[in-house]
């Protein structure tokens, strides 16, 4: 008898002793309170048959707790039996399916069965042990000779939550077709592994290269040691992304088949000569303005016009970090105790391709004084200095620095700031 037929015998048992015991429980409980088993007065009405006595409910809640141990009992040895039933190499629960001694025998469409089997064996796992190389050679640089670190960080990389997708199913893919001897993966759980990856995990990834690149200031394309890995990984992963367009205008490959749509391995990265890589857009950093608001606005705080100017940052093509903004220079140049150029506050820590504009603060003014100050962190003493007459207009170069997987970044922008009557302040882009 199988451990699930013997687990419904015992527990319908239960059901039924439990449900006898109840009534019995009821029937005395209530005899008690009416005085069933004391005989009637006048004796027109005959007692219940047979005299219950407070040993029933004892029997019957011995009987009850013999049943719930004999039920822990019998479960324990069902998946005692389960686990016995398990052997060495055995393929995880709900995988079983996903894999054939012969799987291009049993595949409906052998021709296609190859072609996907050359892709994911050619093309996906080359792009991705690359990739994984790659990310290990640049941790193992920047850590230098702390092993420690070294090691843990090879570590987080497998078992971060931003790219365990990516793991997961390059690590299955790639051992249901590399491992020997063994099943081999089937037809349809191949097309699965490769749609998953494709779906923006692979892109992910790689994407995680460049935070790195960036956290430990690194030119992977310039980068003597480096660059030969990276080279490789360029190769493997631009053959990829040629391959895979005839993969997903095929309707043989089911969840595959966006023929209109570009993939999501990400572009094709081109070197020059120089070994510089040409992108499909511009990397820059936007500097964005207009003369409204959130740019230009203007409020009530604690009784006062508070007029504020601000700029918008905004990434193009790349990912950059450390972003600061600068007042480089100031014509007509007002006395500042600190000089040029002044740090303003606002800053970006990192900026995306696909975040929102960050918005940085320019200068402010009361609109019950004559004097305005740029953003920037005031000193504890004699801070009245660092506020500048709101008259005449004045020129000021905004500069911007960050940092990209490229090198450092800098980009300046000219603006002219003015106060009208009302004592608001006021930004022109040059």
């Amino acid at each position: 008898m199988s451990g699930d037929k013997l687990w419904n015998i015992v527990e319908r048992a239960a059901t039924i002793l439990v449900a006898v015991g109840t009534l019995v429980i009821a029937y005395y409980t209530v005899g008690l309170f009416y005085g069933w088993d004391k005989p009637p007065k006048g004796g027109s009405v005959a007692a219940p048959s047979g005299t219950m006595t407070p040993l029933w409910p004892l029997i019957i809640l011995a009987t009850l707790t013999g049943l719930l141990l004999l039920t822990a009992w019998v479960m324990i040895f069902i998946r005692r039996g389960k686990k016995s039933e398990i052997v060495p190499n055995a393929l995880a629960p709900g995988q079983t399916d996903n894999y054939s001694g012969d799987p291009e025998a049993e595949a409906t469409d052998k021709q296609a069965y190859k072609e996907i089997l050359a892709f994911a064996l050619d093309r996906v796992i080359p792009a991705c042990e690359a990739q994984v190389e790659l990310q290990d050679a640049l941790i193992s640089q920047a850590s230098g000779i702390n092993t420690v670190i070294a090691a843990l960080a090879h570590m987080g990389i497998r078992h971060s939550d931003r790219t365990k997708d990516f793991w997961n199913h390059y690590t299955s893919l790639a051992a249901g077709l590399l491992a020997s001897p063994g099943p081999l993966i089937r037809f349809e759980a191949i097309i699965e592994h490769i749609a998953v990856l494709e779906h923006g995990n692979y892109r992910e990834f790689f994407e995680q290269l460049n935070s790195f690149a960036i956290a430990f200031s690194i030119n992977l394309r310039t980068d003597a040691n480096l660059r030969p890995v990276w080279s490789k990984w360029v190769e493997a992963h631009n053959a990829l992304v040629e391959a895979y367009d005839p993969i997903k205008r095929d309707p043989r490959f089911k969840t595959l088949l966006r023929p209109a749509r570009p993939s999501r391995w990400g572009d094709r990265i081109q070197i020059d000569s120089i070994a510089k890589t040409i992108y499909t857009s511009e990397q820059t950093i936007d500097i964005l303005f207009e003369p409204r608001p959130p740019y230009q606005t203007s409020e009530i705080s604690r009784g006062r016009g508070l007029s504020t100017i601000r700029i918008g940052l905004k990434a193009v093509g790349n990912t950059f970090a450390n972003c600061k903004v600068y007042i480089e220079k100031i014509a007509p140049q007002p006395p500042l105790p600190g000089g040029l150029p002044i740090l303003l506050s606002g800053d970006a820590p990192i900026l995306r391709p696909d975040d929102p504009e960050i918005l940085i603060d320019i200068a402010s003014q009361w609109d019950h004084v004559g004097k305005y100050r740029f953003s920037a962190p005031l000193p504890p003493m004699n801070s009245s200095s660092w506020y500048i007459d709101d008259d005449p207009p004045r020129l000021v170069e905004i500069k911007i620095t960050a940092r990209s997987d490229t090198g450092e970044f800098q980009k300046t922008s000219l603006f002219r700031i003015q106060v009208d009557e009302s004592k608001k302040l006021h930004l022109e882009r040059q």
